[in-house]
């Protein structure tokens, strides 16, 4: 529901007409993409050989975070 509809709820009125509902479930997002950073972040963790690889996968996870959120 929205808030006005919740507002309008509590001011003791219903809605008359419902003309569409949304039907919602709750999923992870992105979690192959995220399976996959951390994969790489622990293979550069275990292999300081691939130490770069793991920072460029850390900022690429980031940074995508950070633009979702935004």
């Amino acid at each position: 529901m929205t808030r006005s509809c919740v507002d309008m709820w509590n001011n003791g009125q219903s809605p008359t007409v419902i003309q569409c509902t949304i039907d919602f479930q709750a999923t992870k997002n992105f979690a192959w993409f995220v399976e996959q950073v951390t994969e790489v972040r622990r293979t550069g963790d275990v292999d300081k050989r691939k130490g770069l690889l793991a920072n460029v996968f850390r900022l690429l996870e980031n940074s995508s975070y950070r633009k979702l959120t935004s």
